[in-house]
Order: C-alpha cells, then sequence, then structure tokens
C-alpha cells in the first residue's frame, strides 16, 4: 500500500483499560492477524503496529454497502488473512484503503480522553496527511460498521473538529 492507497483515517477505541502494549500482546497472541497502524496511550505515547505501507486489518468487515459508501473496494491488494466473514457484514475495502488509529478507551470505564492523548491524535493525523500529501477524510469505526461499540459516544464532542480542523480542538493549533 502507498499513499496512492490511502483515503481514509478510522478512528478506533481500545475497548480495554489496559494500555498499548497489552493490546499489542493481545493482537499477536489472539491468532486473527488483527491490528490497527496506530495505538495512542492515554499519556499521548503514540506506537506504530503496522507501517503505513502496509495493510492492517483494523476494520474488519463493514456494512452491506460499506465499500460503496466510502468509495473503497476489494481490489485484490489486501490478502484478508486472518478474517472471518460477518453475517449481514460483507465489505471489506475499508482494510485495503485507510490507516487505523486505536485510542486506549474503554467507554464510561476511564472517563474521557486525556489532553495528552488528544494532541498527540492532533499530530499523528497531520504526519498522516504530510505522508499522503492531502488530508484524507476521518471516520470512526462504528460508522463503518455500525454494530461496531469500540468507537465511544464520548468521542463525539472531538469528531466534528477533526472532521473539519484536523484538532480536537475547535481552532487550528499553530506551529509556536
Amino acid at each position: 500500500k502507498d499513499a496512492a492507497h490511502t483515503r481514509w483515517i478510522v478512528l478506533h477505541d481500545t475497548a480495554d483499560t489496559g494500555d498499548a502494549a497489552h493490546v499489542v500482546r493481545w493482537w499477536a497472541g489472539n491468532g486473527k492477524l488483527v491490528a490497527s497502524h496506530f495505538i495512542i496511550d492515554r499519556d499521548g505515547t503514540i506506537t506504530q503496529c503496522v507501517p503505513l505501507d502496509k495493510i492492517a486489518h483494523h476494520a474488519g468487515y463493514g456494512d452491506a454497502g460499506a465499500n460503496e459508501a466510502f468509495g473503497v473496494s476489494e481490489d485484490g491488494r489486501d490478502d484478508m488473512r486472518g478474517s472471518v466473514p460477518l453475517r449481514g457484514y460483507p465489505d471489506y475495502g475499508m482494510n485495503a484503503w485507510s490507516v487505523g488509529i486505536e485510542l486506549v478507551h474503554e467507554a464510561g470505564q476511564q472517563g474521557g480522553y486525556p489532553e495528552a492523548q488528544l494532541i498527540a491524535l492532533d499530530n499523528l493525523i497531520a504526519y498522516i496527511d504530510e505522508w499522503c500529501g492531502f488530508e484524507c477524510p476521518i471516520t470512526i469505526h462504528r460508522e463503518w460498521r455500525t454494530s461496531n461499540v469500540d468507537t465511544s459516544a464520548e468521542f463525539n464532542p472531538y469528531l466534528d473538529n477533526y472532521r473539519d480542523h484536523r484538532t480536537h480542538d475547535d481552532v487550528l493549533m499553530l506551529e509556536p
């Protein structure tokens, strides 16, 4: 995969109170071959799990019609290893056309998203935009597969700002 094959940034929650190292160990040991490109810990530490030029199986299967709705396809670049089709969720194209970012967060268990984590996300989005050469639209996992609960409603106050301003705040961040 290269920047020309990146059309989306997909945000996820880990849906677990463990830190990024815990999530990486779980991914490595579960045999499902699932991972995101990046995980952002609550303290703002960013862990890269998959190189940007590789496909990560982070989005899984989406709603029927999701490939068309998001303008992605299953074009043969994705080996789909480790994937298990889900009844009613036939589309898999998002994995090959996106960068996946996990935020260490479990809904209702940890309160909101810490400022350090959100600033790290701001910076990571800017880095991905630079790598791509353009601003990829931002979506959340539950928009790809509506039954998914891993992107907490606690993120909703930030989502429009990320889509409009590429930051968690409603003003553009300037370099000092």
